[in-house]
């Protein structure tokens, strides 16, 4: 099980080849810095992660020590890569995890509650944070300035600013 002060930093997506060799999407601002932090968890195993090399923004070819064969390399399918937070870099004043935004209360500028946010996407162009709303809908919206001016983590709250196209009586 993840404890909640770990941070997603990957997903492995598939084996390379057949010495055990796997593809990661990356999480982190450098691809290649998935290997920065330690040892990286499931919840359950720790694995020690050497990047091979760098596919793209937010993909890399990686070695899991111990692997050495696609059939062993086939069982990572999927597996979420976390790190301690405190293994970390401390932030920047305005900058926060993604985790952290999970599960926290979504206001209207005039202090209404709107709703929770549910999950964090990502279709190529920009994150968009998904809203569960009090009645039971799902809202997407893009996560911006503009639409989310206050991020606040210490108290766990959100202001959001729906774009016209949502409405406010959408909740």
């Amino acid at each position: 099980m993840v404890r909640g002060d770990m941070v997603l930093l990957g997903v492995v997506r598939a084996p390379h080849g057949v010495m055990g060799l796997v593809k990661v999407r990356t999480f982190t601002e450098d691809p290649s810095h998935i290997s920065a932090y330690g040892p990286l968890t499931d919840g359950h195993n720790c694995f020690n992660v050497t990047v091979v090399s760098v596919l793209g923004a937010d993909s890399v070819i990686a070695k899991f020590d111990g692997l050495s064969s696609r059939t062993e390399s086939e069982k990572l399918r999927g597996k979420r890569l976390y790190v301690s937070r405190s293994s970390l870099p401390r932030l920047q004043e305005d900058e926060f995890y993604e985790n952290e935004l999970i599960g926290m209360d979504a206001k209207l500028e005039d202090g209404t509650a709107y709703g929770v946010i549910s999950a964090i996407l990502n279709f190529g162009s920009c994150d968009i944070i998904e809203l569960s709303t009090s009645t039971g809908k799902v809202v997407m919206v893009p996560f911006s300035r503009s639409t989310f001016p206050v991020v606040d983590v210490e108290r766990r709250v959100v202001i959001v600013v729906p774009p016209e196209v949502i409405g406010v009586g959408s909740r």
